[in-house]
């Protein structure tokens, strides 16, 4: 690679000098720029455009080649895959039972002890003598991966490294860490490794725990010794906590009085009984049948969640009497339903226009059963809820979130980290809100799901996004982290679009069910002192919004604010936001509900016409979610009203404060640095969509607009451009050196963020 230089600015730019790449590009003419643009084709600039098939030139020149060093690997590096794995199981099918044991535990003998690795310390390990793996520092020191170049994360803000020998950017310094033992950071049980010889995987998100059994619980969210290993962050787990969730001996009696008020009951079958006959329960619609046709994996989650829940699902007999009519909504619905799917059936069957008439009619009947439950809410209101309002917390006790004009980052499935937040924040956002987790998961005390929850203290104003089927798992859920995490709000996912979390009842499926998401915004609102929002999508199918029926609710039922995405649940993200709708349901909210606007966010100029007042679109805010993945620094042209054109060199320095986010957050050990590396991989596949300022016919850049291949002003701009995984591992070389032989990146989503990205 060359030497980067600082990019040349749009109106120097230099074109490229071969005569022949420019005849080639010269040789098709894609139309004006407003041609382009309306075909959905960033309009570069034609000096700066590749030849056909240059990207893939360009990928093959990066002399990288992981994807292709994987196949490679498999061949019998460490006999991990193909031919080498095949030899290995044959000489071990040649040797005894007890032979083969002998020569794993000769082998574990010679592996580092990873409790020893991190403080420098034989007495450290808290299995002592037993502990199967060597103390031997000398042998530890000979099996350690090679230094990275840099300097340790942990060192450069003057705190004791707790990886010690296994941090990857260890120096003399790091052999022991002065005072592991005192502080109460990592001490015998570094890296949560009690129970386990090893420790392993010390706070690693989506792994084994969050690390140090022995740390004592401080101030809410908080634990005493934390800030060594996790500088900055709050909401860890404490383990106590988590044994009681594992032991169900967690109180939630705001929750459960919540679920009396309105009414909710489920019938909850007795551990470890095998019941011949079906849970019945008049209150949970589809529980035993699926959810209208999609949701056959519904009664299984049911019972996952009850157990979850530690049996608390029952309330009383004057619970049940003031569910009656709750009940009674839920057939009607589910008739209608019924009603519906058996004239489309018909519909697809005849295929004829009575046919399709009838569908028609059945869908209407839908819509006239969600209206009634409206206006049922306004006639028998006392008769439906009970003294809920009795139970619910003034609004002055409850600390109003203000989102008025705030610069509001979405929850993003796995590229919404700790750590890119954090760089979100360094762009000025104001509020920030962490990665889906599910309700049964966290009532069942997983650490991975809880890692979710984290805060960093320079999130100025954090909310947590919860995602479950029933009004007892999220009201528990919201009790439980509004109780034991520092958030200054909770979020309720009502548009998760994927097929997992949908066909259990969860995300957009709400939309299918009014009674449900009454009850269940209803209960999670009882249930906490924290302001609850709502995050949806405008509907379930294509062509049926429903979003208008319910915003005028939302306030009622117990919500402070609702975000709206401007697609439905079938759309996904393959159709343009539908910002005309969004303003419709803008302008039917009552007074006192913030309303925030989310879709296709990529400008200021976007920003400013969504929430300019007297507009069409006019909102409170919008939310930004792959605007945000693809050039983060949009909080700052929003804040300074002015298109950045950024160069690759400040990309660059943005990706490198990544890198030491996740190093601070997921570890600077070869564990840590490669969780670092997929992380920041992912992220890649979003930011490479980005098209400078300078290199475009028109500006600003939209997000339906696939660009073409192109040069960049630098080479380090024409890498950043790049859509093949092999450069963007090119990326993360020049920041965590070079992966490991057998890596290979596949991006989560496949589409490399084109259709599918954030969280509902």
């Amino acid at each position: 690679m060359a030497a980067v230089e600082e990019p040349v600015q749009a109106n120097g730019g230099a074109a490229p000098e071969d005569p022949a790449i420019n005849g080639e590009v010269q040789a098709r003419d894609w139309g004006t720029a407003e041609e382009q643009a309306a075909r959905g084709r960033a309009p570069i600039k034609k000096e700066y455009l590749m030849p056909p098939g240059g990207r893939k030139g360009l990928a093959a020149a990066g002399e990288t080649g992981k994807a292709g060093e994987a196949k490679e690997g498999g061949e019998g590096q460490g006999g991990e895959g193909g031919k080498g794995k095949a030899e290995k199981g044959k000489a071990e099918q040649r040797l005894s039972h007890r032979a083969l044991k002998k020569q794993r535990k000769q082998a574990l003998a010679t592996q580092p002890c990873n409790t020893v690795a991190r403080t420098g310390d034989p007495a450290s390990c808290p299995f002592g003598d037993t502990c199967r793996f060597s103390h031997d520092l000398e042998i530890i020191r000979a099996q350690l991966p090679p230094t990275l170049e840099g300097t340790c994360p942990f060192a450069a803000l003057r705190r004791p490294c707790p990886f010690g020998l296994a941090c990857r950017f260890r120096d003399e310094k790091h052999g022991k860490i002065p005072g592991s033992g005192a502080d109460g950071a990592e001490g015998g049980e570094a890296g949560g490794g009690k129970g386990k010889g090893e420790g392993e995987g010390a706070g690693k998100k989506g792994e084994d725990a969050e690390g140090g059994e022995g740390k004592e619980v401080g101030e809410k969210g908080g634990e005493k010794g934390s800030e060594v290993r996790y500088p900055g962050e709050v909401n860890m787990l404490d383990k106590g906590l988590q044994s009681k969730l594992w032991k169900r001996q967690v109180d939630m009696p705001r929750a459960v009085d919540a679920l009396q008020r309105i009414g909710w009951t489920r019938k909850v079958k007795p551990r470890g009984e095998a019941s011949l006959m079906p849970d019945l329960d008049e209150n949970a619609e589809g529980e035993e049948e699926g959810e209208e046709g999609e949701g056959g994996e519904e009664g299984e989650e049911g019972e996952e969640g009850e157990e979850a829940e530690g049996g608390m699902g029952e309330v009383d007999r004057e619970g049940r009497r003031k569910g009656a009519l709750a009940a009674a909504a839920t057939a009607a619905e589910e008739t209608a339903a019924a009603v519906a799917t058996a004239a489309k059936g018909a519909a697809v069957a005849a295929g004829g226009a009575a046919a399709a008439a009838a569908a028609g009619a059945a869908a209407e009947v839908v819509k006239e059963g969600i209206g009634a439950i409206g206006k049922e809410q306004e006639t028998d209101k006392e008769a439906k809820v009970g003294d809920d309002k009795e139970l619910r917390l003034p609004s002055r006790e409850k600390k109003p979130v203000d989102f008025k004009g705030k610069l509001i980052v979405a929850p993003l499935t796995t590229v919404g980290n700790l750590p890119f937040r954090r760089v979100c924040c360094s762009f000025g956002a104001d509020v920030t809100i962490g990665e889906m987790a599910m309700c049964a998961n966290l009532l069942q005390g997983q650490a991975s799901e809880w890692a979710l929850l984290r805060r960093h203290e320079s999130e100025k104003c954090f909310g947590v996004q919860l995602c479950g089927p029933h009004p007892d798992m999220v009201a528990k859920a919201a009790e439980l982290v509004a109780e034991n995490c520092q958030v200054d709000f909770v979020d309720l996912n009502v548009g998760c679009p994927i097929d997992i979390v949908v066909n259990k009842g969860s995300g957009s499926s709400l939309l299918r069910k009014p009674q449900r998401l009454e009850q269940v915004v209803r209960a999670a609102s009882l249930a906490i002192d924290v302001p609850l929002t709502v995050k949806m999508r405008t509907g379930y199918a294509e062509g049926h919004n429903v979003a208008h029926r319910y915003i005028p609710h939302l306030l009622d039922w117990g919500a402070t604010a609702v975000t709206l995405h401007g697609r439905t649940r079938q759309q996904r993200y393959s159709r343009l936001a539908d910002w005309e709708y969004i303003g419709e349901c803008a302008s039917v909210k009552p007074a006192g509900l913030q309303f925030i606007g989310n879709g296709d966010v990529l400008a200021y100029t976007d920003w400013n016409q969504h929430t300019a007042n007297g507009s069409a679109t006019a909102v409170d805010s919008c939310m930004l979610a792959r605007g945000a993945l693809i050039k983060p620094w949009l909080l700052t042209e929003i804040t300074e009203q002015r298109h950045w054109d950024i160069s690759a060199t400040e990309r660059l320095d943005m990706l490198r404060s990544f890198t030491r986010y996740g190093l601070l957050h997921w570890g600077s050990d070869s564990r840590g640095v490669e969780t670092t590396r997929r992380f920041l991989l992912e992220w890649l596949s979003y930011l490479h969509r980005y098209v400078p300022v300078g290199l475009l016919d028109m500006v600003p850049q939209r997000i339906n607009w696939r660009p073409p291949a192109f040069y960049g002003r630098n080479d380090l701009e024409t890498l950043f451009g790049s859509d093949q995984p092999q450069d963007w591992v090119k990326i993360s070389e020049m920041l965590l050196g070079p992966p490991p032989p057998s890596f290979r990146f596949v991006p989560k989503h496949k589409s490399n963020s084109y259709d599918a990205a954030e969280n509902g």
